[in-house]
């Protein structure tokens, strides 16, 4: 009787238990290629969203005028002090699609709240009324101290930027 199933198992489960054993690996191996198309997928997917974001910020700045912080921030009137706003530029990075160049003031400049609204609209380009395009600018650093004057409250404004430059459309 022994030997019947001794028999029995080598001739039916043993077939049966390597058959499910071969199978199980495929199932592995299978499961790590859907893994890896999975993120292959997704990091499409990203490349595709920075594509997107990178031809709306062409399309969106590369009509900018490359004079703008010359024309709109540099020439800005300040209230107060005689002190001018002047920036020292600076190569960051620079790869095919844009370049980027840190502009950072060459001394802080007093402003009164009017005048830190108006310059801070001219650095997010959200003048109605003005002609000139502005580049893409980003806020790196940013300080603002606050002075008592008899008369108003001024401030000692500084900061840096990053400009990116775009290719100019014809």
């Amino acid at each position: 009787m022994i030997k019947k199933l001794i028999l029995i198992h080598l001739v039916l489960i043993t077939p049966l238990i390597l058959y499910n054993l071969f199978c199980w690996n495929k199932f592995e191996k299978y499961k790590d290629n859907y893994n890896s198309l999975v993120q292959i997928q997704n990091q499409i997917r990203y490349l595709k969203y920075v594509q997107n974001k990178n031809t709306q910020a062409v399309a969106c700045y590369s009509q900018s005028d490359p004079q703008y912080l010359y024309n709109q921030i540099e020439t800005f009137p300040l209230s107060y002090g005689q002190k001018r706003i002047q920036f020292i530029e600076s190569n960051l990075a620079e790869n095919g699609f844009y370049s980027e160049k840190g502009q950072t003031l060459t001394q802080s400049v007093q402003v009164d709240l009017k005048d830190l609204k108006l310059l801070l609209e001219k650095i997010e380009g959200k003048m109605g009324s003005n002609i000139f395009s502005p580049p893409h600018l980003i806020v790196q650093e940013f300080s603002l101290k606050k002075n008592m004057n008899q008369e108003n409250v001024i401030y000692d404004l500084n900061f840096k930027l990053i400009k990116k430059d775009y290719p100019q459309k014809s």
